[in-house]
């Protein structure tokens, strides 16, 4: 399982990134899971204008490394994924992984 310190510190470093893509204009989905596998977290914001991930802004790249060596180091998967179209699934869409114990 994840450690509670690193968990709080994971989960903080995300909401404060998806915050600032968000700029207090968008809302923010966050959703949790869990099956026999493991759990599950997903963040996403419908936020127009954004193509890529070196376009998150200032903070983000230390932000997603730091929180991809986390889940990593849990034996977890993160995954980013920018959606530059016009669609209903336009935004940035993370989801993070974790094995159960």
């Amino acid at each position: 399982f994840l450690d509670p310190g690193r968990g709080r510190a994971l989960i903080n470093n995300l909401l404060a990134l998806f915050q600032q893509i968000a700029e207090g204009q968008h809302r923010i989905h966050i959703r949790t899971e869990r099956d026999g596998a493991g759990v599950g977290l997903t963040l996403s914001a419908a936020v127009p204008g954004i193509t890529s991930e070196s376009a998150l802004g200032p903070g983000s790249a230390l932000c997603l490394d730091s929180s991809r060596r986390t889940v990593a180091a849990h034996n977890g998967t993160l995954l980013l994924c920018v959606d530059s179209s016009q669609g209903p699934s336009q935004g940035v869409h993370l989801r993070i992984a974790l094995p159960a114990a």
